[in-house]
């Protein structure tokens, strides 16, 4: 009798690489940048009240993290074809663009209550990105769970400097 040959199946060989680099790579350039032109942001968050101390270290881990989850679960859907990867996209983008603007508002305008507003649309354009990405790929939904939260995380914080300031 023949023994059945079966082939590994290599999940990963029909990587786009450029499409993938440019999902994870490009957000968090643009972020760092912005963080680097913003000067002393740490001593702004030093002369805030805040509803709950978190330690530098815990940003400069987080969101690198969050930032690679992001891309390639946006690079899975990217790479799907049918009518809601357009919308899907689109409220990805959104979500990283108010990601670029946060930080020029709430380190550089020092501006609490937009700070507030931008984490709080971050928060509801994400829930409705993240159910349009399970529709699409369940495993893209899968991690932006930590981005969810994350972003539950952010907006207590951003609440509660609101509030305290």
């Amino acid at each position: 009798s023949a023994v059945p040959q079966y082939k590994m199946v290599f999940v990963f060989k029909k990587i786009k690489l450029k499409s993938l680099l440019f999902h994870v790579l490009v957000p968090m350039m643009l972020v760092f940048t912005i963080m680097m032109l913003i000067p002393d942001y740490k001593e702004f968050l030093g002369t805030i009240n805040k509803p709950l101390e978190l330690p530098d270290i815990t940003f400069v881990i987080v969101w690198p993290i969050l930032y690679v989850l992001m891309g390639i679960s946006a690079y899975i859907v990217d790479q799907k074809e049918g009518n809601d990867i357009n919308l899907a996209m689109k409220m990805y983008y959104l979500q990283l663009i108010l990601n670029i603007i946060y930080p020029i508002v709430f380190f550089y305008l020092h501006s609490f209550v937009f700070g507030a507003i931008i984490t709080l649309a971050i928060l509801i354009i994400l829930v409705h990105m993240m159910l349009r990405f399970y529709k699409i790929n369940k495993v893209s939904f899968y991690l932006l769970i930590p981005y969810l939260l994350w972003m539950l995380i952010a907006n207590y914080l951003q609440l509660g400097i609101y509030y305290l300031n």
